[in-house]
């Protein structure tokens, strides 16, 4: 898991059962530290830590902005955002309950609203909240579940990402099996189709020049 990053399931659950995702970025490290990939790969290490972990009805997300600087929004990739929500929702078959964007900049509104929610499906974008502050949140949650950070009587992001840190090494071998596996394209059932969100595997399209 990339340490410029909090990123973290809260320790409680909600009334209903279900769990919270906090994604945030360490206020230590730069824009220079940030690649949208790597984040998605923590993200679905978290999530298959959280299905190890224990179960639950589904998961809120919670993204805080609070440490975000104007450098770090040029490597935000909107078509990394599309993929994942695929990942979530297709493969993982979980489904967010809610996503918020929490202590954002003014200009954050404009560019979600161009860059990222015409590659959303419809339902996240119905579960979409943005706040200039993260108080939104205590609306929604109980104050016992949310960390310091943010409003909240649990303990701090950087106090959970030690933890969730040390949850990582105890299954270090699980994550280096994983790492290492490879797909056998002759088993594949059905050939995979070509897609202009997933990739292209070996076929090219045909390009007619007047």
């Amino acid at each position: 898991m990339e340490f410029s990053r909090s990123q973290v399931y809260l320790p409680k659950l909600t009334k209903d059962n279900e769990k919270v995702l906090v994604w945030g970025v360490n206020a230590n490290y730069g824009p220079e530290y940030f690649h949208h990939e790597r984040g998605i790969e923590s993200f679905v290490q978290l999530t298959e830590l959280l299905m190890q972990d224990e179960t639950c009805n589904g998961f809120h997300c919670i993204c805080d902005f609070g440490n975000i600087k104007l450098g770090h929004i040029p490597k935000f990739h909107p078509m990394a955002l599309k993929k994942l929500t695929i990942f979530v929702e297709g493969v993982l078959g979980t489904r967010i309950k809610s996503l918020f964007l929490v202590n954002v900049f003014p200009f954050v509104d404009t560019l979600v609203n161009t860059l990222f929610k015409p590659l959303l499906p419809k339902k996240i974008i119905s579960r979409l909240q943005i706040s200039r502050t993260s108080d939104i949140l205590l609306e929604h949650f109980d104050k016992a579940i949310l960390p310091k950070d943010l409003g909240g009587e649990e303990k701090s992001l950087i106090e959970l990402s030690d933890m969730m840190m040390k949850k990582y090494e105890s299954m270090k071998s699980r994550f280096d099996k994983f790492n290492s596996l490879k797909t056998i394209e002759s088993k594949r059932p059905t050939k995979l189709e070509n897609d202009d969100i997933l990739g292209y595997y070996g076929s090219f399209k045909k390009i007619a020049i007047d």
